[in-house]
């Protein structure tokens, strides 16, 4: 029997529309570096369009979770065992009605060496805290994809004559104006801390912050340390002047400090 005239149509117009699709559709990431640990920290893989089905190469190294049963557009994967052998896994998402067959290729290793990642090394005194976060690298400097969910032990060390807590201190995640991730307020209320805190200067004068992971799977990881100075936030009025030899000019000095303005005496 032969095909209708307007199956033919159909067809070809339907063409570009999976051309299109083919063109546009792949994953968040290429390549993802995991590493092991007693509680593994998952990623999510991310399809800009269709429904897949999603299965890993070695489901003994990386486990992958669909979203959703049957088919979906987003899957968490996490890595398994706890050997520190540097192993591999290819994570497809299959579109069962086009065929098309996205890949991302993980890595998953054991953590050599931390390090403690922040905008800025001066904290103005009582100011908005800063926000402190550690990443972690294996042997060969590559950065690991996510360190969310796993337990750190950071620690304000002193960092001249007087004692670090007396010049910093942690704010509390559910205490801070920042937009908190679920992982760390669930952390922080069992009495951990993860892989970001906040910071803010109690005092004038230098202290440090270091960071540690508590899985004594990871007691060889050296710690990661950062010098910090907390300063006050002043500025005088007028900021600039010109004025003539032997001629006088009287200036203020300000300060903020807790969201207000509060007058030094000079």
């Amino acid at each position: 029997m032969a095909p209708c005239p307007g199956m033919w149509a159909r067809s070809l117009l339907l063409l570009p529309l999976l051309l299109a699709i083919v063109r546009t559709s792949k994953l968040n990431v290429p390549r993802v570096l995991l590493p092991y640990a007693s509680t593994p920290p998952s990623f999510p893989l991310l399809s800009e369009s269709g429904c897949y089905s999603w299965s890993s190469t070695r489901p003994e190294v990386v486990q992958v979770k669909p979203d959703m049963v049957g088919c979906s557009t987003s899957a968490v994967i996490q890595a398994l065992g706890s050997s520190g052998v540097k192993g591999s896994a290819m994570v497809m998402a299959e579109d069962k009605d086009t065929g098309l067959l996205l890949r991302a290729d993980v890595i998953v290793d054991k953590i050599h060496s931390l390090k403690i990642v922040t905008k800025t090394h001066e904290l103005y005194l009582e100011e908005t805290p800063e926000k402190f976060e550690v990443r972690a690298y294996d042997e060969h400097g590559n950065e690991f994809s996510t360190l969310k969910g796993l337990k750190f032990r950071w620690t304000i060390e002193s960092g001249g004559n007087a004692k670090g807590t007396d010049i910093l201190r942690f704010m509390s995640w559910k205490d801070s104006p920042y937009n908190t991730e679920p992982i760390l307020e669930k952390l922080e209320s069992q009495g951990s801390q993860g892989n970001k805190v906040l910071l803010e200067g109690i005092k004038t004068g230098s202290a440090k912050v270091s960071v540690k992971l508590v899985d004594a799977q990871h007691s060889s990881v050296p710690a990661a340390v950062e010098p910090l100075m907390v300063v006050a936030n002043l500025f005088l009025l007028p900021p600039a002047a010109n004025i003539i030899p032997c001629a006088s000019l009287d200036y203020t000095a300000n300060q903020f400090r807790g969201n207000r303005l509060i007058p030094v005496k000079l």
